[in-house]
């Protein structure tokens, strides 16, 4: 499972890439990644703006225009920039620009 330390690292290397951009599609790729509808909480966050992006304990607070997303990396985790989606991607975040998470 990420520790603190790990989680602090990965809020620290995506926020300059993530600040101020906006979501413009989520892809939910499993239905155990979000608590609740999938779609529908992929509908309600598109199109907002990453505002600020920090960490509480072992969780990664994602804070958009009028919304706030909580991402916990379970046992092995991780959020790529750009990579390649493999086998076990659970969701991706596409960003204006095309940039991908």
């Amino acid at each position: 499972m990420p520790e603190l330390p790990e989680v602090e690292t990965i809020a620290r290397a995506l926020a300059p890439r993530l600040l101020g951009r906006r979501i413009s599609e989520i892809r939910i790729l499993s239905g155990r990644v979000a608590s609740g509808n999938a779609a529908r909480i992929a509908a309600c966050l598109r199109g907002r703006v990453i505002t600020a992006l920090r960490r509480r304990g072992k969780y990664l607070i994602v804070e958009l225009d009028g919304a706030m997303l909580t991402i916990h990396l379970g046992m092995t985790g991780s959020l790529l920039w750009n990579g390649t989606p493999g086998p076990h991607t659970r969701a991706e975040f596409v960003l204006d620009g095309d940039r991908l998470l």
